[in-house]
């Protein structure tokens, strides 16, 4: 089985040393991949999977104020724009 492996891997190598330009485009394909996979699971965890840095955090609530213009129904959320953000705790 080793044997074989090995086949495989020095056939490989000599492929590449035949084709630089596919041996290069698959280093830069490799590269963007893993770069690409380590970046996305950063921000993964970093948003998703961490708790967030705060005393009791399942108990933080964010409260949002929209303002409507005159003559606009307050069921039309679409039409307002906010005027503040609170940020609070529930005891």
């Amino acid at each position: 089985m080793f044997f074989s492996v090995w086949q495989d891997f020095s056939f490989a190598i000599r492929q590449f040393r035949r084709n630089p330009g596919f041996t290069f485009m698959v280093i830069i394909t490799l590269a963007l991949g893993i770069g690409a996979t380590a970046a996305i699971f950063s921000l993964v965890d970093g948003i998703l999977l961490r708790p967030l840095p705060f005393p009791n955090a399942n108990r933080l609530v964010a409260i949002n104020t929209l303002e409507f213009p005159p003559g606009v129904l307050a069921t039309n959320v679409g039409a307002a724009y906010p005027i503040g953000t609170f940020i609070s705790q529930f005891l």
